[in-house]
C-alpha cells in the first residue's frame, strides 16, 4: 500500500491593484445643473461617425457627447431603460443581435451615441469605452472633457481599466491519493484557502486517517 500526497503547484494569482472607486455623491456633483433629457437628447444628435475620426473629432463629439449619459446612468441605473428603449437597440434596429449589459453604461451611453454597427465598430466603440470610465475616475466635468482628455491616450485608458479589474485568483486544490494491491484507488480533494489555519490541517489529517482506515478494511485480492 503507497500513500501519495502530491504537493498543490504554486497558485497563480494575479494581483491587480484595485484603485479607490469614486463615490456616487462624488459623481452626481460633475452633474451639477445637468439634465438627463436634456443629455439624452444631446447624445441623439451626435455624428455617428465621430467616433471613427481624429481624436479631436472623437473627445469633442462623440465622446464629449456619451460622458453626461454615461455619468446619468451611474448615479441612478435605473435611467438605462430610456436608453435601451430606442429603436437601435431592439431587435427591429438590426444593430445587434443582443442588448448591451446594463452593468457597462460607459459602453451602452457610446453606443447609443455613436451606433455602432458590425462586429469591428463594435469592438472599436468598446474599447473607446474606456476613455468615459478614466475621465470619470479622474473627476472631469462635462464641460471640460474635451480639453482634460486632449493628452490622454486610448492606450492609457485601456491600461486603467485593466488596473481597475479586480484580481483573477486561480483556485488551488490540495488531492489526497491513496492507492494499494488490487483495491480501489481513493481521492480526496481539498480547496486551499489563502492562508491554510489549523482547521483545514485538522480535515487534512483526518481524511488521511479515513483513507488509511479504509483501505485496511478493503480485502486484499492479490
Amino acid at each position: 500500500m503507497t500513500i501519495q500526497i502530491p504537493l498543490p503547484n504554486s497558485a497563480k494569482i494575479n494581483f491587480v491593484q484595485n484603485e479607490v472607486k469614486n463615490s456616487g455623491d462624488c459623481i452626481a456633483e460633475l452633474l451639477a445643473n445637468r439634465s438627463f433629457d436634456a443629455d439624452l437628447a444631446s447624445a441623439r444628435e451626435a455624428s455617428r461617425d465621430s467616433l471613427y475620426a481624429t481624436w479631436n473629432d472623437k473627445l469633442s463629439n462623440s465622446l464629449a457627447t456619451a460622458y453626461p449619459l454615461y455619468l446619468h446612468l451611474l448615479v441612478n441605473p435605473q435611467l438605462a431603460e430610456h436608453v435601451l428603449a430606442d429603436r437601435y437597440f431592439s431587435p427591429e434596429g438590426g444593430a445587434r443581435k443582443r442588448r448591451p449589459c446594463q452593468g457597462k453604461p460607459a459602453l451602452l451611453a457610446l453606443q447609443y451615441v455613436t451606433r455602432p454597427c458590425g462586429v469591428d465598430n463594435l469592438k472599436s466603440c468598446s474599447a473607446y469605452s474606456a476613455i468615459l470610465e478614466l475621465a470619470k475616475d479622474r473627476q472631469v466635468l462635462p464641460g471640460e472633457f474635451a480639453s482634460a482628455m486632449a493628452r490622454s491616450s486610448l492606450k492609457e485608458a485601456l491600461a486603467h481599466k485593466r488596473g481597475n479589474r479586480k484580481p483573477i485568483i486561480k483556485r488551488r486544490t490540495f488531492r489526497l491519493r491513496l492507492s494499494g494491491g488490487m483495491g480501489p484507488v481513493s481521492y480526496h480533494d481539498f480547496p486551499v484557502p489563502a492562508a491554510p489555519d489549523d482547521a483545514f490541517y485538522d480535515r487534512v489529517v483526518s481524511a488521511i486517517r479515513k483513507l488509511l482506515g479504509n483501505a485496511a478494511e478493503a480485502p486484499d485480492n492479490r
